[in-house]
């Protein structure tokens, strides 16, 4: 049998480091992984961009489709909403009052009550742009925002040149329009929309939004004009602090990874890329990391959470098939939060790096001797803190732990082994011991671009089952700080 060390990091994307090693005759198995991020604090703010795919009437008459649209918003206090197709601008109102209905259900309240009341928490509102695009096929963006979080200070529509002088000049005979409009290079198919959000309770209190989907043929040159998109913003708004989301169509065959160096949006160093090139945002079909989040400012920067950042799968959340995943977008949500004034700090030291090892002991027979023994003489325990546990009836297992141990971590768990023959095998310490001189547990972690270093002292945890299926586990953990 093959050991397989796999190294997991929670980010957007799973990158596995595998190691072979052979074992004879002997299950053990082994992960390296960080630990499960705590949840954000309720003063910050979860930020999500989703690409409804031509969302409108059509979409929201499809049985089951609202109610999942309504958790998706729900989730977020900013949720940037892209490729709305509906010309009589119905539909994202009536997505809007869905979602206020359902959040005033789960509240114990009544939306009659809460439509008299615009300061109610949990209640959402939108602020939607202009029909946009060249062609008759025109496409809206929407921002929906939880108004108890957010306040809207202002908004900006980045100007379509070509649209925009045809439009002013309405004396111009069509064929004269439609020469004036062709001849003219424009930036964008459909030009962002920008929101600049006031968020007293958050880390940073006023911020601004860029929202973009590009054409997919023509995504690298927008993508590209995006920093002109946020200098001309900026000015205007004397912000830095901006966030510029949505469906960039950046990956797979519209823009390849090596074209990314003739990009200002990724060359410039004041923009920093928060989902990269490793994420999956379509829901079928091709693999392509399409949607992203980068932001400006260093405000902003420093306090963005770095560990709540990725692709939200819905589909896997809420047991969704294939066919209602397709029904609902082509796309997955992307999010990122900004964390709030209370866990700015506490909320980066959360995080531990841990090695666990899986094992069946050499002896089941001695496992019964760990009872007697736990009892026994101190020095018997090699210096852990030993525990017997129970169900109320007979006993279940064993826990032996040593906290903030700063020696020799192998030597101290073959001190364990002799203390406690019959348990670990050569086989399991020479596993343990190859992980231990790889210096994996000691490697800075970078996790959403953030370099996060292990502390100096080791947890150590070793237990063992008193009932089949007996099995053993060790576990090294080290903070990261």
């Amino acid at each position: 049998m093959a050991l397989h060390v796999s190294m997991q990091f929670i980010a957007t994307c799973w990158i596995a480091v595998g190691t072979a090693v052979p074992l004879a005759g002997s299950a053990i198995s082994s992960t390296v992984a960080n630990e499960e991020v705590l949840p954000l604090a309720d003063d910050g703010l979860m930020i999500g961009a989703f690409n409804i795919q031509v969302f409108g009437k059509t979409k929201l008459a499809k049985p089951g489709i609202v109610d999942i649209l309504v958790k998706i918003v729900q989730r977020y206090d900013i949720l940037l909403i892209q490729e709305i197709r509906d010309s009589k601008n119905e539909a994202i109102y009536e997505l809007l009052e869905k979602v206020n209905n359902a959040t005033v259900r789960e509240k114990g309240g009544n939306a009659a009550n809460v439509e008299a009341e615009d300061d109610v928490k949990g209640v959402y509102d939108v602020i939607v742009s202009q029909r946009l695009g060249r062609t008759s096929s025109k496409e809206q963006y929407a921002y929906m925002f939880r108004k108890d979080k957010v306040n809207v200070s202002d908004v900006y529509q980045f100007d379509f040149p070509c649209i925009n002088a045809t439009m002013l000049n309405t004396k111009l005979s069509p064929k004269v329009a439609k020469e004036e409009q062709t001849e003219c290079t424009d930036l964008f198919e459909r030009p962002p929309f920008a929101v600049k959000f006031s968020a007293p309770g958050a880390g940073i209190p006023v911020f601004g939004m860029i929202g973009i989907h590009t054409s997919p043929y023509k995504a690298k040159g927008e993508v590209d004009a995006l920093v002109q998109t946020y200098d001309e913003i900026s000015a205007a708004w004397d912000l830095k602090d901006i966030i510029v989301a949505g469906d960039f169509n950046m990956g797979c065959r519209y823009v390849r990874s090596y074209q990314d160096g003739n990009i200002s949006l990724y060359t410039d160093d004041r923009f920093t890329w928060l989902i990269d090139r490793c994420a999956i945002t379509t829901a079928f079909g091709a693999d392509c990391p399409y949607d992203r989040f980068v932001v400006a400012g260093d405000k902003l920067k420093q306090r963005v959470n770095e560990k709540r950042i990725g692709v939200y799968r819905y589909d896997k959340e809420m047991g969704l098939d294939p066919v209602m995943t397709r029904k609902v977008s082509d796309h997955f949500p992307v999010e990122m939060a900004i964390e709030g004034r209370r866990n700015y700090k506490n909320s980066r030291v959360t995080s531990s790096f841990a090695y666990s090892l899986e094992f069946t002991p050499i002896d089941v027979s001695n496992l019964d001797k760990v009872k007697y023994m736990a009892s026994a003489v101190r020095r018997s325990r090699a210096y852990y803190d030993i525990s017997i546990l129970g169900d109320g009836e007979n006993d279940v297992m064993f826990t032996a732990t040593k906290q903030k141990y700063r020696g020799s971590v192998y030597r101290t768990v073959k001190l364990f082994s002799s203390k406690f023959p019959g348990i670990l095998s050569n086989e399991v310490l020479a596993t343990l011991k190859s992980v231990l001189d790889s210096n994996v547990l000691n490697e800075e972690r970078y996790i959403y671009g953030s370099s996060e270093k292990p502390a100096k002292d080791h947890n150590i945890d070793i237990s063992c089952q008193f009932i089949s299926p007996f099995k053993c586990t060790i576990q090294v953990a080290k903070r990261l700080v």
